[in-house]
């Protein structure tokens, strides 16, 4: 069949919200121009490339555009454009005229977007050989539409069908057999790492991670209706910044820090793969900041509340007088996981979010990129070029520290640079990375920069964190901030619920706040603010008292005078420490009753001794950790059940605190904790690799996250929506802030799967002709109708 028309260039679209395809792929070129870095020319060409499948009869249709009549694109099958893209080019004259190399560049193209049926349309020939034919047969139509996109373009000559290569297809080849691509399943970092291919693939790696960052942020100006200036050209490109250093020894002077005493400059040997041990409160961040230098930061923690905190202190420092600090949490994907061409909300923030010369995130976000998952590249290729932070790392459970311990491994074999810095380093991670590592680059501040600092007396109680209820009161009746913490959001609250009714008519306790993950964003800001104001990290007298989770170990600048919480790991109940007397950094003896007060609570009257409230944690762990502590006074276990208390005779001194870490940590291989830990780390090393990158984040959380808006809240949020439309301000950035923000909460899934609903559902029934822009933004978020959300409690399950 032949089509008699002319086909003009402008008429082709891109995306279905009207950007047309030439603008589209010029776009993502000039990103590639001025990215920062040793990348040639190619990528550019590249980039001119990558979409120019989207000619394709059956994509055009799939954006309601009317370029091909329907008699005519109904003889093709659907086949995604990024494989189209691979036939459209003449590969000799490619090399030729601007020496690319074609196995990259071809693997770029092919793979910067990936669906599950992509696998087989590899191996096999079937569709692929019918998709020949049909091109084939209506060759001059194509050929023509090339040749007026080369003109337009600037890469006269290239653009041509393959005929090679149809030809090839149409005899019986797959793709897979024509050998001019590497898939993703054989881009393994672990193992060719010292073979003589490794320097390709991590060329290859890095370029087909560029081309998809300058993709998706060139589709999130697009989408934003925004026109691609220079300006944010060069911004997205540009992954420098000013020296922080100086800045941030500018602001330390400013709060009263001498030099003698600014320890992070004394220490700060490299720029190049750091380790950093010190504690809570020794100001780590700041020595972070300084080592990044001038470099693109990436700075990661494991908690949301931690995140937002840092991001708050990272912008007050760094985004002076412009958006300069990224921010991304667990409810964004880096991946769209979208059969459209159209990025989703929280795809739109992520790919606004990583043009930033400094970003603030959650791990999720960035460490299950070591599993390998279709897309991976991205993230390493951005690492590449970036200053990695890593925080807390003793945060993550056996197999995500493993898989943070991997990601650093292929970081450093790729050329990026990292600082992993803690208060408590266990020995099982020390050992698998500090061979990245020079000696000089290994720093533990905790022998000389905290020695004769004793602010922590210890007390273990034999008896559940609620029984001390009414200590918390009087104690804080007395003038003083109390910080309670349980190991769950369901204890927390109970005895947040307890307090308030013992404390009635009692002002001198003052303010009494609960802070957990089951809040909105909104509410949280609000809370945060609010308990940083009744627990400044000072020693001005106040009094109240605050209940949370163990959130508040990685995140609230804060300082209180006693603490009660449930017993944790050693690391963990470390990281808790440090927010009593957080202000005092020279020496100095505590010589009271014991402030910080540890709740043991034993499960059942066996011979065998077993801990109810450490649900969250390993046991064996736990336990190990209990001993220790008793082990300071001469104790055991059995000593503690026929005493019920032990308060300690002495504060404990800030430089043991690490010792005590690895003391935990020490002699437990055969644990669970240990064993899942090499397992995990053993079956990376071997080059295993994730089908999907929802899999990847679902094993590296350990859990399945989901968005919900509480069944009361419903109504709210629907209203919200209707004014955003009616005042034609319906954005990605307005729909978070005045939806999102205020009305979701993110939770894990377990079995709430039946208890929830889409959002998209309750759009369609509330809204007239809704916008495919609504129905993106609400994709991924649900409605939880067996659940309510209350002020002070956050959200409540019927």
């Amino acid at each position: 069949m032949v089509v008699v028309r002319v086909y003009k260039t402008s008429e082709f679209l891109a995306k279905s919200n009207g950007v047309n395809l030439v603008n589209h792929l010029k776009h993502v070129s000039e990103i590639c121009k001025y990215i920062e870095g040793k990348h040639p020319k190619e990528l550019e060409i590249i980039a001119l490339l990558h979409d120019i499948g989207k000619i394709y009869p059956t994509f055009q249709k799939r954006l309601k555009s009317d370029v091909y009549p329907d008699d005519f694109t109904n003889l093709f099958p659907d086949i995604p454009h990024n494989i189209v893209s691979v036939f459209c080019f003449d590969k000799k004259e490619l090399t030729q005229k601007y020496e690319v190399q074609l196995k990259p560049a071809i693997t770029a193209i092919f793979f910067h977007h990936w669906r599950e049926e992509m696998t087989s349309l590899l191996t096999t020939n079937e569709k692929i050989k019918v998709f020949a034919e049909k091109i084939v047969e209506n060759k001059d139509v194509f050929n023509e539409i090339l040749n007026d996109f080369g003109e337009e373009l600037g890469i006269r000559g290239i653009l041509k069908l393959d005929m090679i290569l149809l030809e090839n297809i149409r005899l019986g080849a797959s793709i897979i057999d024509l050998d001019i691509l590497m898939p993703p399943y054989k881009m393994k970092l672990s193992v060719p790492r010292h073979l003589s291919g490794y320097k390709e693939i991590s060329n290859i790696i890095n370029q087909s991670g560029l081309l998809k960052y300058s993709d998706h942020f060139a589709s999130y100006i697009e989408d934003s209706g925004n026109n691609l200036s220079k300006e944010m050209i060069i911004a997205a490109s540009s992954w420098h910044t000013d020296d922080r250093e100086q800045i941030v020894l500018k602001e330390m002077k400013a709060k009263g820090i001498k030099d003698s005493e600014i320890w992070q400059k004394q220490k700060l040997n490299s720029i190049d793969n750091t380790i950093l041990v010190a504690n809570t409160g020794a100001g780590k961040t700041y020595f972070a900041y300084m080592w990044a230098k001038n470099r693109r930061l990436v700075f990661t923690l494991p908690l949301r509340s931690a995140v937002n905190a840092l991001y708050a202190r990272t912008a007050a420092l760094f985004s002076r007088d412009k958006e300069s600090v990224g921010l991304l949490h667990s409810d964004a994907d880096i991946e769209s996981r979208h059969h459209n061409e159209n990025l989703s909300g929280f795809n739109i923030d992520v790919a606004r979010h990583l043009a930033y010369p400094n970003i603030v995130t959650t791990g999720d976000q960035i460490f299950p990129a070591a599993l390998q998952y279709p897309g991976y590249d991205k993230i390493y290729s951005i690492l590449k070029n970036s200053a990695l932070v890593v925080d807390e790392v003793q945060a993550y459970n056996p197999q995500a520290a493993a898989i943070v311990v991997k990601l650093l491994k292929d970081v450093s074999a790729i050329g990026g640079k990292f600082l992993l810095m803690t208060a408590t380093l266990p020995p099982h991670i020390r050992t698998e990375i500090e061979s990245l590592v020079e000696e000089k680059n290994i720093i533990d501040i905790y022998p000389e920069v905290f020695i004769r600092i004793r602010k922590h007396k210890l007390s273990i109680k034999l008896s559940c964190l609620e029984d001390s209820v009414s200590e918390f009161v009087k104690i804080a009746s007395k003038g003083k901030r109390v910080l309670v913490i349980a190991n769950t959001v369901k204890r927390a609250t109970k005895i947040y619920k307890k307090i308030i009714d013992i404390s009635r008519n009692k002002p001198e306790v003052g303010k009494i706040h609960l802070l957990h993950s089951r809040f909105t964003a909104h509410d949280r800001r609000a809370k945060e603010k609010a308990i940083e104001e009744i627990f400044p990290n000072n020693s001005e007298p106040k009094s109240g008292i605050f209940i949370t989770t163990q959130i508040v170990e990685a995140s609230l600048d804060i300082s209180a005078d006693y603490l009660y919480t449930d017993i944790a790991p050693m690391d963990s109940l470390i990281q808790r420490f440090g927010r009593i007397l957080r202000y005092i950094r020279s020496e100095y003896s505590y010589e009271g009753d014991p402030n910080i007060i540890i709740h043991v609570e034993r499960k059942g009257k066996k011979a065998d001794f077993k801990i109810s409230n450490a649900e969250v944690y390993p046991e064996e762990i736990v336990l190990k950790t209990l001993d220790t502590l008793l082990e300071i006074q001469g104790k055991s276990k059995e000593d503690l059940i026929s005493e019920k208390q032990i308060d300690f005779t002495k504060a404990l001194d800030e430089s043991i605190k690490g010792k005590l870490v690895e003391k935990v940590y020490s002699n437990i291989e055969n644990t669970s904790y240990i064993k899942n830990f090499k397992e995990a780390l053993s079956i990376l090393e071997s080059g295993w690799m994730s089908d999907r990158k929802r899999d990847a984040q679902r094993i590296f959380r350990d859990i399945n996250s989901v968005t919900v808006i509480p069944s009361n809240k419903l109504c709210e949020a629907i209203n919200a929506i209707k004014s955003l439309i009616e005042s034609n301000e319906l954005t990605w950035i307005n729909f978070k802030e005045k939806v999102l923000s205020i009305y979701a909460i993110t939770i894990p899934q377990g079995k709430r799967r039946k208890s929830i609903s889409k959002l998209e559902r309750y759009i369609t029934k509330n809204f007239d002709n809704p916008s495919n822009r609504l129905y993106r933004y609400c994709e991924g978020i649900y409605v939880y109708e067996e659940a309510f959300y209350d002020d002070l409690l956050g959200l409540v399950e019927k």
